[in-house]
């Protein structure tokens, strides 16, 4: 989905399936996940790591997926993170709802190689609950 996207109604994301997020995108119904939930084309775990690894301490635009409902089940939602104290992320917002069952959060440093920087504040935030 491009920047500024919008899915509309309960978007099922079935197990071997996947969506790719290449900007910010609402979804004005549930999302149902058993599969796989990329930002910035991320598709494969190599194509997440040679551009991780070529962006080194580039510039990374960050964005956000925003839900009311989130169902986990089994599915992945990979996101990409600074872990050299700059504290940003790809981040999953759930507003005015919840999220249930079971999904797995995996990350992608971006940043430099400086891992084990401390981050300030409250960390690093890549879940959002808002208005729930």
């Amino acid at each position: 989905l491009a920047a500024g996207g919008s899915l509309s109604g309960r978007t099922q994301l079935s197990k071997g399936a996947s969506m790719v997020l290449n900007g910010d995108v609402v979804s004005t119904g549930d999302i149902v996940n058993a599969g796989e939930i990329y930002f910035d084309n991320q598709t494969t775990p190599d194509a997440v790591l040679s551009r991780a690894v070529a962006k080194g301490n580039a510039p990374v635009t960050f964005h956000k997926l925003t839900t009311s409902n989130l169902t986990g089940q089994g599915g992945t939602i990979n996101m990409r993170v600074r872990l050299d104290g700059s504290n940003t992320s790809d981040q999953l917002v759930i507003n005015g709802g919840q999220a249930t069952g079971k999904t797995w959060l995996a990350f992608t440093n971006v940043g430099n190689s400086n891992l084990g920087v401390a981050t300030s504040g409250q960390g690093i935030r890549v879940v959002d609950a808002q208005n729930g």
